[in-house]
C-alpha cells in the first residue's frame, strides 16, 4: 500500500482516479483545502510529509503546477501530473525536464494504472535517488539484454510486435512473418510462444498483461508496457 497525495481544483472530477487507486489497495487522500492553503502563502509541508507521491491533477493549471513543483521538490517524494489526455513526445520531455517524474492518464483503465504505478511497490526499500537511475539509458540496457536472451522464435515474434507501433497484428500475419506459412498448427504454437513471451516480460518487467489478445484480430502490446518500455526506448 502507497500513500498519495491528489490535489484538486474539484474533487469531484477525482471520483473515478479515487476509485482506482482503492480498488489497488493504494490509500489515497484528496484535497482542494492544501492546495487553496498553499496558494494563501500557508506552508504545507506538514501534509506533503506524510504521503510517498504527490499526485497534480489536470484541474489544476500548469503556472500552479510548477509553481507547487518548487515548493515540494525537497522532499523525498515522487510527483506525477495527471493529464486529460496522452502527452506528445515533446510534452513527455518537458513533464521530466520540469521535475515530474511521470504523468498518469486520468481516464486510465485498471490495469493501465496498476502498470503505470508498478515502480510504487519498492518505495518503501528504495530511496528516491535510486528509482530515478532508472533512466532512459538503463531501460534500454535492459530491454537489449532481455531480446537477446529470448530463444530465436522468441526473439522474432517480440520484435515482430515492436514493429507494429502499439497497433494489433492479426495470427494470420504474424504466422506467415515468422514460418512462411500459416495452418492450424503454426497458429497453435504461436498461441503457446505467446503466452510464454507474456510470462518472461512479466519476469523482467512486471507486466503481467503486456501483450494484448483481440478475439478475431490479432496481438498487440498493451498501451502501458508500449508507451512506458518499447516506445520510451525508441525515443531516447
Amino acid at each position: 500500500m502507497v500513500q498519495i497525495m491528489i490535489l484538486t481544483e474539484n474533487i469531484a472530477n477525482e471520483t473515478y482516479f479515487y476509485e482506482k487507486l482503492q480498488r489497488l489497495n493504494h490509500e489515497a487522500f484528496v484535497s482542494c483545502s492544501v492546495l487553496n492553503s498553499w496558494r494563501s502563502g500557508q506552508k504545507i509541508d506538514s501534509w506533503i510529509k506524510n504521503f510517498s507521491l504527490l499526485v497534480i491533477s489536470e484541474t489544476i493549471a500548469d503556472n500552479d503546477a510548477l509553481k507547487l513543483l518548487d515548493t515540494v521538490k525537497k522532499h523525498d517524494i515522487f510527483l506525477l501530473r495527471k493529464l486529460d489526455e496522452y502527452p506528445l513526445k515533446e510534452e513527455k520531455s518537458d513533464l521530466e525536464l520540469q521535475g515530474f517524474y511521470h504523468w498518469i492518464f486520468s481516464q486510465a483503465s485498471l490495469t493501465e494504472l496498476r502498470e503505470s504505478l508498478f515502480f510504487l511497490r519498492e518505495l518503501d526499500q528504495t530511496s528516491l535517488g535510486q528509482h530515478l537511475a532508472h533512466d532512459d539509458a538503463y531501460l534500454q540496457n535492459t530491454l537489449t539484454i532481455f531480446r537477446e536472451k529470448l530463444p530465436p522464435i522468441n526473439r522474432q515474434i517480440f520484435l515482430a510486435l515492436e514493429k507494429q507501433n502499439g497497433q494489433v497484428i492479426s495470427r494470420e500475419q504474424l504466422s506467415t512473418q515468422i514460418w512462411g506459412y500459416c495452418n492450424r498448427s503454426s497458429l497453435s504454437q504461436l498461441s503457446s510462444r505467446m503466452k510464454t513471451i507474456k510470462q518472461t516480460i512479466f519476469e523482467e518487467f512486471s507486466y503481467d498483461h503486456a501483450i494484448c489478445t483481440e478475439w478475431k484480430n490479432g496481438y498487440s502490446f498493451s498501451n502501458s508496457f508500449y508507451q512506458e518500455v518499447i516506445k520510451k526506448v525508441i525515443a531516447s
